[in-house]
């Protein structure tokens, strides 16, 4: 009788172990090669590892050209690096853009493209999008890029565009205490210079403002 409940408990054994191999294989489903390219990418591009960076994106882009988070990341490096492929910069963001997770990525990123690049109006359209749905926004890979650059990369196309009050208004999002006032002349001091018309005096502020807040990468 012992000899027959052997092969029974042996098969039983067996039996379990391919259920617990399949349901640690449903519940934690093998990561994507590309993911993992993924990942070192935006590691590489934390630390400014451009190079690095680049090569990470492409070999996950490789295996995967519609990869949302790689196609981020590698118009990040360009755009970080000052690449003059706007095209292509402008492309990458586009192709993140659809997925939910890179949407706020992509939205920074062609609002500091559509800024360097002197596209004012669709800067400020980034820039809306993005505070829209996330008024405190924090990009994930650079600690110090945030909802303050966005404000002030706005007010700065805003300026740019001559719509002044607009962009006392996005200014005044950064710094509500600021002294200059549109509607107050006596207010237009800045530094302890005095202005006779509220542009000038505006745009110290807006240079103050820059060097206080805007991330260098």
């Amino acid at each position: 009788m012992r000899g027959r409940i052997r092969p029974a408990l042996t098969a039983l054994f067996i039996l379990s172990c391919a259920c617990t191999f399949q349901d640690e294989h449903l519940l934690s489903p093998l990561q994507p090669p590309q993911q993992d390219f993924v990942e070192q990418g935006w590691t590489s591009f934390q630390s400014g590892q451009w190079e690095e960076a680049e090569k990470q994106f492409n070999l996950a882009l490789a295996s995967d050209p519609a990869n949302p988070g790689a196609n981020a990341g590698i118009a990040w490096v360009w755009l970080a690096q000052g690449a003059d492929s706007v095209d292509r910069i402008e492309n990458g963001f586009f192709l993140a853009r659809p997925a939910a997770a890179w949407k706020p990525v992509a939205w920074c990123g062609l609002a500091m493209l559509y800024s360097a690049t002197a596209q004012y109006s669709l800067a400020i359209a980034a820039v809306d999008s993005l505070l829209s749905s996330n008024p405190r926004y924090q990009f994930p890979y650079r600690a110090s890029l945030n909802w303050q650059d966005l404000q002030l990369t706005k007010a700065q196309a805003l300026f740019y565009l001559q719509d002044y009050p607009a962009a006392w208004q996005s200014l005044q999002q950064l710094s509500p205490d600021s002294p200059v006032n549109p509607e107050e002349p006596a207010s237009w001091q800045v530094n302890g210079q005095t202005y006779w018309a509220f542009p000038p005096a505006l745009a110290k502020s807006l240079e103050l403002m820059i060097e206080q807040y805007r991330e260098e990468f």
